[in-house]
């Protein structure tokens, strides 16, 4: 290599570093790249492919001039290290990408042939842009680092963290499946799947709340404070790292028939000082696409996740000890404003019965006169009953994720309750319900306080009387429910708010009515969204996640 030539290279390599390094676009990295190396080489076409993890086919992403054609399936199998023959006007050199052949250069040059010390010249020029795209890579991989160390200093909601923490794993690794996070509390022997992030469909995971129970063999595994890389081959998965026994991903693989299959799976465990196990689990519907590389840029967040994990164990202990006196609180409330409707069924009956007991003894029994009086009589015991009824549905099975519940019957169960509140308040009340309601994930009493505390702010929102409309839709998946008064309404700033514990608009509120609902929602895997205007009223629109496979007719 002459040395004009070499003093060129070397400052065309250091020109790389010191620009490529402050950018953050790889591929306007190797753009750049292609363009000066044509210059230093003279070449008038140049290209550039790169090939996916799990692909078989490389892409090309630049050519230049726009008009020339490449063989792709060339730059694929040189990509691949298949050794092809290439031509002699061509030059061709490999840039690698988290440890894995990646990228090529292509230059070619019709006119004249190139040299060996060109080929060398070129080999040095996609090492020294290995190196920058390797520092871009860990740029951003800090970047996202220290954007969730900053929500952790500024106290954002674990669960939020949680999710933050998938999102950026899967803008680092790429992976094509899945990402979730189990949490196993207090030495449990269970798993419970507390969030999830899907790649391959835009739907909210329908998991959640899923709980595994760990055997001996598995915890020998999680006991392991290390990254498994497992692969799935036509005999079952298998772990690339040691060759342990494979019953972790067999535990934690999606084996449902609509879902891809998953090919790859990285398995992280993650311990805190207070005890709690948590496991991450990321996997991939394509082989290549985690390997070496991911496993230490999973290491490198278990720190974070450890937090995460921590803070959301802690977090759900003291929300469940407010919501569970909150709960308490609430009966109690409920307790005082039912004694009224009680007290007025039972004061109606006393008379009643007192006249009957006179008119037997007196031997002035008449039948209508009688018939109408057990009429009254029958009246008053189904109002009692119903309203009983209505808070044995609350305080019966309201245990955290148990069981499942149907809306209609939840709904049914709250204007038991609260029915003679909103007629002494002159409120109507709308019923636009499906015949059929699919059952929902999560305990009856849990749904029947939810609507429960929607309807009493609705009631408490018409103190002069209105309408209280109640709406349901089928969906595939989800039940849609809308509950709309035409009330005092909610100032616009804030609705921002209206969902935080101890926010309250009223004068005797406590503020944990909807973070109460907000709760429940999260644990069942709902949504609700509020729309309100000052004066003419609110509405509520709530999306319940159906229960697979189920479907139940109310009594």
């Amino acid at each position: 290599m002459n040395e004009p030539f070499q003093l060129k290279l070397l400052r065309l390599q250091a020109d790389l570093r010191s620009r490529l390094r402050a950018g953050h676009d790889v591929r306007k990295a190797l753009i750049y790249g292609l363009r000066v190396t044509r210059e230093l080489f003279g070449a008038p076409e140049g290209a550039i492919a790169t090939l996916k993890p799990g692909r078989s086919h490389a892409a090309i992403q630049y050519v230049h001039p726009k008009s020339t054609c490449w063989d792709q399936d060339l730059l694929t199998r040189y990509i691949l290290g298949a050794r092809p023959a290439i031509p002699e006007n061509a030059l061709l050199a490999p840039v690698k990408r988290r440890g894995r052949s990646w990228a090529v250069i292509a230059l070619r040059h019709d006119k004249h042939p190139f040299s060996t010390e060109q080929r060398q010249a070129l080999f040095a020029i996609t090492q020294t842009l290995t190196e920058v795209v390797r520092e871009l890579d860990e740029k951003r991989s800090r970047k996202v680092r220290r954007k969730i160390e900053q929500k952790i200093a500024n106290h954002q909601d674990p669960k939020d963290l949680i999710y933050d923490i998938l999102h950026g794993l899967r803008s680092l690794t790429r992976y094509d499946h899945s990402a979730s996070l189990l949490i196993a509390k207090d030495e449990s022997d269970t798993l419970e799947l507390v969030a999830e992030q899907i790649a391959w469909t835009k739907a909210r995971s329908r998991r959640i709340g899923l709980r595994l129970n760990l055997d001996d063999t598995t915890r020998r595994q999680l006991s392991k404070s290390v990254v498994r890389l497992y692969e799935h081959a036509s005999d079952g998965w298998h772990d690339l790292r040691d060759h342990s026994d494979p019953s972790l991903p067999e535990l934690l693989s999606d084996d449902t028939a609509k879902v891809p299959a998953e090919v790859s799976m990285l398995c992280a465990l993650i311990t805190t000082p207070a005890g709690a196990l948590g496991l991450l689990k990321i996997s991939a519907r394509r082989r290549g696409v985690l390997g070496g590389y991911e496993a230490r840029l999973v290491e490198e967040f278990l720190p974070l996740a450890s937090l995460a994990v921590q803070f959301s164990v802690r977090t759900e202990s003291l929300q469940e000890r407010v919501l569970q006196s909150e709960r308490k609180h609430a009966l109690a409330n409920l307790t005082r404003g039912i004694t009224h409707d009680v007290n007025n069924a039972l004061g109606a009956m006393l008379p009643l019965v007192q006249q009957m007991r006179a008119d037997t003894r007196n031997d002035e029994i008449e039948a209508a006169t009688l018939v109408e009086d057990l009429r009254s009589l029958e009246a008053s015991l189904q109002t009692c009953r119903r309203i009983f009824g209505g808070m044995l549905a609350i305080a019966r099975g309201s245990g955290k994720g148990v069981g499942h519940g149907n809306p209609r019957r939840a709904i049914d169960g709250a204007l038991s309750v609260l029915g003679d509140s909103l007629k002494r308040r002159s409120i109507d009340v709308t019923l636009a319900l499906p015949k059929e309601l699919p059952t929902i994930r999560g305990s009856q009493g849990d749904l029947t306080q939810l609507f429960l505390n929607l309807l009493t702010n609705a009631r408490d929102a018409m103190p002069e009387g209105g309408e209280l409309k109640i709406s349901a839709v089928n969906g595939n998946e989800t039940v849609r429910v809308t509950v709309q008064d035409d009330g005092c309404g909610i100032p616009e700033p804030l609705l921002a708010r209206v969902s935080e514990p101890f926010f309250t608009t009223k004068a005797d509120g406590n503020g944990l009515g909807l973070a109460i609902c907000r709760s429940i929602l999260w644990d069942i895997g709902g949504e609700m969204e509020i729309d309100s205007t000052v004066n003419k009223g609110t509405r509520l629109h709530l999306v319940l996640p159906v229960l697979e496979g189920t479907l139940e007719t109310p009594q």
